[in-house]
């Protein structure tokens, strides 16, 4: 993700990266910054209560989930339900839960994620279209209502128990 912002660099000189995380200190997120100019533009937020993460999402031009493997992809369902563009790496399981609910590309290629964001962001029709079939998904595959009737399906079919993952949805 640092090396697609740093080649968005040239054509978006405004655009702010924050990352929900912590880096560690001295480590390789922070030096891998330094080396490529971008300390100025990153802002790292840790320990961020649901409310600070919504907002986070309300004040966003895109989202983006670059993970070179996700297990489920809870982030990307969260950016889908905020209603924002979504970017996201096909790595692990994020290709099945976004499907066209945002713009997949390949896991670990900087290019693909600069040219997808950079879509976003100079498509404002595209952007619309993405964040609104984005939400559609959320709603139709990842709501609390949607993932109780699955699951009750579910135990009804099957021995074993299905934990689901969901976000809440306002309808």
């Amino acid at each position: 993700l640092l090396h697609a912002l740093k080649r968005l660099g040239d054509t978006h000189p405004e655009l702010q990266l924050v990352l929900i995380a912590r880096p560690k200190p001295g480590g390789e997120t922070e030096l891998l910054m330094q080396r490529l100019g971008l300390t100025d533009r990153v802002r790292f937020v840790s320990d961020a209560s649901h409310e600070a993460i919504n907002q986070l999402y309300a004040e966003s031009t895109v989202a983006v989930v670059p993970s070179l493997y996700e297990g489920f992809g809870l982030p990307a369902v969260e950016a889908m339900a905020a209603g924002i563009p979504l970017v996201s790496s096909d790595g692990g399981a994020l290709a099945e839960v976004v499907a066209e609910g945002g713009a997949l590309v390949p896991a670990g290629d900087a290019d693909a994620m600069a040219a997808g964001i950079e879509r976003v962001l100079d498509d404002a029709d595209y952007a619309a279209a993405l964040a609104a079939r984005g939400l559609q998904r959320a709603h139709a595959h990842f709501c609390w209502s949607v993932c109780a009737r699955d699951r009750k399906s579910t135990r009804l079919n099957s021995s074993h128990l299905v934990i689901s993952y969901a976000v809440f949805c306002l309808k």
